[in-house]
């Protein structure tokens, strides 16, 4: 599947976000990453960020698409402060959302 990250990190903890994230995916610029992942790949992805950021303070958004079905999923580790797609200004510890 096909898969685009970006994140929102405290600048302690930027160089080991980029560094996981380099080691799955694309460097596009800055915070952004792209690239293939199959689901397991995308779960070990998931894990491990959940276990670098500060869900808190921290945010890393997945989007991924789903040829199959013609949807875009968002899923959010740590907080998720846009109401629009159904976060909350508090913490979260993951969000799904179907576009």
């Amino acid at each position: 599947m096909h898969v685009l990250v970006t994140y929102d990190v405290a600048s302690s903890r930027v160089h080991a976000v980029c560094k996981l994230m380099r080691s799955y995916l694309f460097w596009v610029q800055r915070s952004v990453f792209e690239g293939e992942l199959s689901p397991s790949q995308l779960q070990q992805l998931q894990a491990i960020v959940s276990r670098i950021i500060k869900p808190e303070y921290d945010s890393v958004y997945f989007y991924t698409w789903d040829n199959f079905r013609g949807r875009m999923v968002r899923q959010v580790v740590g907080r998720c402060s846009d109401e629009r797609f159904g976060g909350a200004p508090s913490s979260q510890s993951s969000a799904l959302v179907l576009l």
